[in-house]
């Protein structure tokens, strides 16, 4: 499926704790943000696994986040993967932040 808006990614790499964030810049403000989603690779024999715990943060401008929920993944053998729906959003920015 090809996505409705065009996104940046900004990736940071992984911190010293072993953690991740990645920031989504949306392109402009949106007032209608209702789902997120994203799958995560389980294929521990190559040493890439599913992350413990996930946080979705929103922001306006970029520099302060406000924390939105920690789905819980759904998992089976090869990949796992989230979906949370929840009431409209106003953001630009979008950060993902997983912990492994």
């Amino acid at each position: 499926m090809k996505a409705q808006y065009e996104t940046q990614l900004k990736y940071r790499a992984l911190d010293e704790n072993g953690d991740m964030s990645i920031t989504v810049d949306l392109g402009e403000v949106r007032d209608d943000i209702k789902h997120f989603a994203a799958h995560f690779d389980n294929r521990q024999q190559y040493g890439i696994g599913t992350p413990a715990t996930i946080e979705i943060s929103t922001s306006v401008d970029g520099n302060k986040f406000s924390y939105l929920v920690s789905p819980t993944l759904q998992s089976d053998a090869i990949d796992s993967a989230f979906y949370v729906n929840c009431n409209a959003v106003t953001a630009r920015y979008v950060k993902l932040k997983v912990t492994r």
